[in-house]
């Protein structure tokens, strides 16, 4: 276990964001953010010493930070400073909601992938996983098979009918839940538009793309043509 002096400089960042973020929104700071600030090292110093960041405020900052989690939506979860009268303001959930209004206004472009990965439906009898690493994509896979390494199960497929609000709270809820960085999963914007042909790479899983033979002419007509 680490000893005060190791944690003293972390604690001290982690304490300013949570405080400032407070005194700025007068709102929780979402772990899946505080864990991205300084490039992403928050969340990577604390990982060495407990094996979540919630882990690490509870046991290194309990005096300096409280955390809130929402109790329906438990991955929802998010810090304050101690000195902040939780139940003055509303209790955990009041306090968690504002965080997602306070976020509604900015739409992420996550890779097409990934919203069909949360859309497509998926058979009783299999399990969906999804890759964070290198290709963006997902496999459908028996529960008594091992998923590729870098992937990360998907448990709550909201389905073809659900609306692009439901799919994208189910992106953010299972990026949260899972404490992963989104930025490499949005859609690079690019000097040409977005095409057919990438809409269509992006929304087959890795099981179709083995079934598919696509003739040349019909991949240059779908590079041709924009979506934008």
């Amino acid at each position: 276990m680490a000893d005060s002096t190791s944690t003293d400089d972390l604690n001290r960042r982690i304490v300013r964001s949570v405080t400032e973020w407070w005194e700025n929104n007068e709102s929780p700071l979402l772990l899946s953010r505080l864990g991205l600030l300084d490039d992403g090292q928050i969340a990577v110093l604390a990982k060495q010493y407990t094996k979540t960041l919630r882990e690490y405020l509870d046991h290194y900052l309990s005096d300096r930070i409280q955390v809130v989690q929402h109790r329906h939506r438990r991955q929802l979860i998010g810090a304050v400073p101690s000195s902040v009268d939780i139940a003055r303001k509303g209790g955990d959930d009041a306090l968690l909601e504002k965080t997602q209004v306070d976020s509604g206004s900015s739409i992420p472009r996550f890779h097409n992938a990934l919203w069909t990965a949360f859309r497509k439906p998926i058979e009783e009898s299999k399990r969906r996983f999804m890759n964070i690493q290198g290709l963006i994509e997902f496999q459908d896979i028996a529960p008594s098979e091992k998923p590729p390494p870098g992937y990360i199960e998907i448990d709550d497929v909201v389905g073809p009918d659900a609306d692009n609000h439901q799919v994208l709270q189910a992106i953010r809820d299972w990026l949260e839940e899972n404490e992963i960085e989104s930025s490499h999963l949005v859609r690079r914007q690019s000097g040409r538009s977005h095409d057919l042909l990438d809409k269509l790479l992006d929304t087959l899983d890795i099981s179709d793309l083995k079934r598919v033979n696509i003739p040349l002419d019909v991949v240059l007509k779908l590079r041709r043509t924009s979506l934008l």
